[in-house]
């Protein structure tokens, strides 16, 4: 089967296998990017949390 593949083939799938890897990098940024928003609002989350105890419970760690 792979003998019968031409060269314009060949070409056209090593483009195809080309822009595969820039989409699976720009989706990863994108993950990486969705990951940082959601760690950082789930520490405002928590901080905000943590401002609605009181004193005595803050300071015993409750």
């Amino acid at each position: 089967m792979l003998d019968r593949v031409t060269p314009h083939e060949t070409s056209a799938l090593e483009r195809e296998v080309e822009l595969l890897r820039e989409m699976l990098e720009e989706t990863r940024a994108d993950r990486d990017s969705w990951k940082d928003q959601a760690q950082k609002i789930t520490a405002l989350i928590e901080d905000q949390s943590a401002r609605k105890k009181g004193f005595w419970a803050r300071l015993v760690g409750r």
